[in-house]
């Protein structure tokens, strides 16, 4: 995609974000699921409230961050009832370019990487945090695997990381589908 996105470059500026952005949903009080175009004009709304704040002269500008706006909003509008959702009926979906390109030598089946815990990469310590909770985790490319697992009530609602590009591919599935859900936007996309 020949978009640019941009990821508050600190975890400070990325927090600071998050505390505004939950502040300016609550005080909205939206139903989800809402389309991209009202997660779009909630983006818009949120960089008119705060163009003028301290936090903006830090990051480059907000309009540049819009994307991941959009997904931290849309992430505010879901918290409360992925909250209520017991870690057993989540899952975590991991990409698969958390893995060591040249080096994995996972196989893949029909719901993604199989990993061999070789220790190379940080996919077999995060699968491990999500099973001590009850969850359930995938390393997936795409969405269709999750849409399978959500329509055979295996899970009622995922927790995706990716890409923001990625993020947005999949967006409109999770919306055909009102699949409650969560976004955590990879700092990096080169890793």
């Amino acid at each position: 995609m020949s978009e640019q996105y941009i990821i508050p470059p600190t975890l400070d500026e990325r927090m600071h974000l998050r505390k505004a952005l939950k502040v300016f949903v609550q005080t909205l009080h939206l139903c989800p699921p809402v389309s991209l175009k009202q997660l779009e004009e909630l983006a818009d709304a949120f960089v008119s409230e705060h163009q003028a704040d301290a936090f903006n002269a830090q990051l480059l500008t907000l309009n540049a961050l819009r994307p991941w706006l959009m997904v931290e909003i849309h992430n505010q509008i879901w918290l409360p009832i992925v909250a209520g959702i017991p870690h057993e009926r989540r899952l975590l979906m991991l990409p698969k370019c958390l893995s060591r390109h040249g080096e994995c030598q996972a196989e893949y089946d029909e719901y993604g990487l199989l990993c061999h815990r070789c220790g190379r990469c940080h996919i077999p310590h995060l699968q491990d945090k999500v099973e001590q909770l009850g969850g359930l985790s995938i390393v997936a490319e795409g969405f269709t695997q999750v849409i399978e697992l959500i329509e055979n009530r295996v899970v009622d609602a995922v927790i995706g990381v990716s890409c923001l590009d990625s993020l947005e591919k999949a967006f409109p599935l999770l919306v055909r589908h009102a699949v409650p859900g969560l976004a955590i936007a990879l700092n990096d996309s080169t890793t």
